[in-house]
């Protein structure tokens, strides 16, 4: 009797963790979407771009944000804005019909509506000074205009009240006459307000908008993708949870516990889920594991020299040495700008001459120390950068083609940039050995190295000799890999054979450089993404430097991340490179339309809702893809390289993505 007793509370005691868990969880989320919601308005109020909201937050302050999200969500309605478009329209007209009447009853009516009118359009003011601020409202033009009528039209009505008291008081005709000139003034001041009537266009956009907020709204809010390994593995959290209860441990006794349920987490994130578990001495040769069937043992790596990172100074001292390149303030503030994460990769095309990809290649290999290390042929690396950065303008040498407007040199220099940012600021380059830091940057130049400008899927259906050759499998990737290695074996560029590398060491690399390349097929983004979040999920075995499986997927992560970068850049570079984007994605369209191919989605130009799908488009890559790849570097360089350092250097990788985020809302709507 008492057995069941105990057993019956220990089921309810389950029970009541389990749905305690799930309102946090519940709460967690209201809390989430309400400040995702909030914080592109609050930031507008603040000088600094790295303002950030923390969910964590007291019960009033989460009072106060949800009144400002109230206020913000009516002064932005299309119905707030029709009922403004109205008042203008009425006092459009009110305003002609007074010039027109002499009637004392008509001109006080007139008057009388004229504070109305003011009175609304200070109403709408202050509701957005509450909500925008005053850096908001002087960063927007139609807030401004906005704001600058309202005022005169208050301080209009204010006159015309004191003018028309003073005028049945003056005696003198010279009194009369200068407040006469005042009144007409006034007149024309009020006259002002009228230019809001063009508000009524900004109305026609929203309405017309309505469709792609709503799209827009939808895509985000169902953005937050979540992978079943990760779900697994949070559940699996939560039994630990569970198990440590004292009167579950009391119920369960040996028939499972925390060592059991910790060893299938790690299953779970390892790569030997699907290996077989074969008890064997640990001295016997890799070969004969292999025949038993037992993955091959990863050595680990214990020790290996640190990488030493040059001074700013010192390399740009070496670089000016070998590329030739006119002294001007514009080079210079290329090489200030060059590990940042704002850098401007178009900027650098220009004062370049066209040739970025050399530049920060060369600056990197210097400030990584890799030439010195390795006693590397400076001429020859640059050989093979210069024929690296000529195959990302002429696919296969062909010179006719015209260069691709989003696969090409410049976008490959900014993925280089962006990959050292992390390695230097993020302090993860101090957890790799040189030789796969080599490989990773050479992996990271040749990413793309003639690239056809279209996808591996139309490649396979047109038939291309690529997707013949590698039977239709990563097709593109296999290229790039196996040309961009192909150049380096040339007499003149084979900076690695003349290195002081030895030959187990370069066959290392070269298989590296392999399935670095291969990784960055798209086809293998929720793979990746599952793996490296379940290594952040896990807090007892995350990651492990020493392990050689680990780096890898941690260098495929981020040349993963790193390639899909551009909507965590400064708003105008994102933009040029959306544009890019699309207008590749068009021209294939163009390709399958002239084979009489079904045009794939989001490649017609002449879809009829163009602008819905490039919304679609430039929404689902953000959200789907970006946000999820940057939020977990963001999580892994805090937890496992920078620690307890400050991570100033690295917040822009979320501002700059939390800004665009929120700007694609608004981008079909004139503000």
């Amino acid at each position: 009797m008492f057995a069941e007793l105990r057993r019956k509370k220990s089921e309810s005691g389950v029970k009541n963790v389990f749905s305690s868990f799930k309102k946090k969880d519940e709460q967690r989320e209201r809390d989430q979407k309400l400040m995702e919601r909030l914080t592109h308005r609050l930031s507008m109020q603040k000088a600094s771009p790295n303002f950030h909201l923390s969910p964590e937050l007291p019960n009033k302050t989460k009072i106060k944000i949800g009144t400002l999200d109230m206020i913000a969500r009516v002064i932005e309605s299309p119905l707030f804005n029709t009922f403004i478009v109205l008042v203008v329209l009425i006092d459009f007209c009110l305003f002609f019909l007074d010039a027109t009447s002499a009637h004392s009853v008509e001109k006080s009516a007139s008057l009388g509506w004229g504070v109305c009118v003011a009175a609304i359009f200070a109403v709408e003011m202050c509701l957005k000074f509450v909500v925008y601020g005053f850096q908001g409202m002087l960063t927007n033009t139609w807030n401004l205009v906005d704001c600058i009528i309202a005022i005169l039209t208050v301080v209009g009505v204010i006159l015309e009240f004191t003018i028309g008291s003073s005028l049945g008081q003056t005696t003198t005709n010279s009194d009369s006459s200068f407040l006469d000139g005042i009144a007409q003034f006034c007149q024309g001041v009020m006259a002002i307000r009228l230019v809001r009537v063009i508000r009524i266009f900004r109305l026609f956009n929203i309405l017309n908008s309505a469709k792609v907020m709503s799209i827009a709204s939808e895509l985000i809010n169902e953005g937050d993708v979540r992978m079943p390994l990760i779900l697994c593995l949070d559940i699996l959290e939560r039994v630990l949870t569970v198990l440590r209860q004292p009167h579950v441990k009391e119920l369960v006794g040996d028939q499972m516990t925390e060592d059991d349920i910790k060893w299938v987490m790690n299953i779970l994130q390892s790569e030997k889920l699907y290996f077989p578990t074969v008890q064997m001495d640990e001295s016997l040769p890799e070969e004969v594991k292999l025949l038993l069937g037992s993955p091959p043992m990863n050595n680990p790596i214990n020790t290996f020299d640190k990488i030493e990172i040059l001074s700013k100074e010192e390399t740009e001292k070496r670089v000016k040495e070998k590329i030739e390149l006119k002294e001007s303030i514009d080079l210079q503030n290329a090489f200030n700008s060059i590990l940042t994460w704002q850098f401007d990769p178009f900027y650098l095309d220009n004062i370049t001459n066209g040739k970025p990809l050399v530049f920060v290649s060369y600056y990197f290999f210097i400030m990584l120390g890799l030439i010195d290390k390795y006693n590397i042929d400076s001429n020859k690396l640059i050989n093979w950068l210069n024929k690296i950065e000529n195959g990302y303008k002429y696919c296969e040498g062909n010179q006719d083609k015209p260069i691709n407007r989003y696969h090409n040199n410049i976008r490959a220099s900014s993925i280089v940039c962006d990959i050292c940012y992390i390695l230097i600021q993020g302090n993860v380059v101090i957890n790799l050995p040189y030789s796969e830091i080599l490989a990773f940057l050479i992996s990271v130049i040749s990413l793309d190295y003639q690239h056809t400008g279209t996808s591996n899927l139309f490649l396979s259906r047109s038939s291309h000799e690529l997707s013949i050759r590698y039977n239709d499998v990563s097709s593109l990737e296999n290229h790039h890999a196996s040309s961009a290695l192909q150049a380096i074996i040339s007499t003149d560029s084979d900076f690695l054979s003349s290195s002081s590398l030895p030959f187990d060491q370069l066959s290392s690399i070269r298989k590296l450089v392999i399935k670095l390349i291969l990784s960055s097929d798209p086809n293998n983004h929720f793979t990746l993404l599952s793996k490296f979040s379940a290594k952040l999920i896990v807090s007892d075995t995350g990651f492990k430097f020493q392990d050689s499986n680990d780096r890898l997927l941690l260098m495929s992560f981020l040349i993963h991340t790193c390639d899909h970068s551009a909507p965590t850049k400064p708003s105008y570079i994102y933009k040029n490179w959306n544009e890019r984007y699309l207008e590749e994605l068009y021209i294939q369209g163009d390709e399958e339309r002239l084979m009489g191919f079904n045009v794939s989605l989001f490649m017609d130009r002449s879809d009829q809702e163009l602008v819905f799908k490039e919304l679609q488009c430039k929404v689902g890559m953000l959200t789907l893809i970006s946000a999820p790849l940057i939020d977990c570097v963001y999580e892994f360089l805090l937890k496992h390289c920078l620690k307890d350092q400050s991570s100033v250097a690295i917040d822009n990788l979320l501002s700059y993505l939390n800004e665009n985020k929120k700007s694609l809302l608004s981008e079909h709507v004139i503000l």
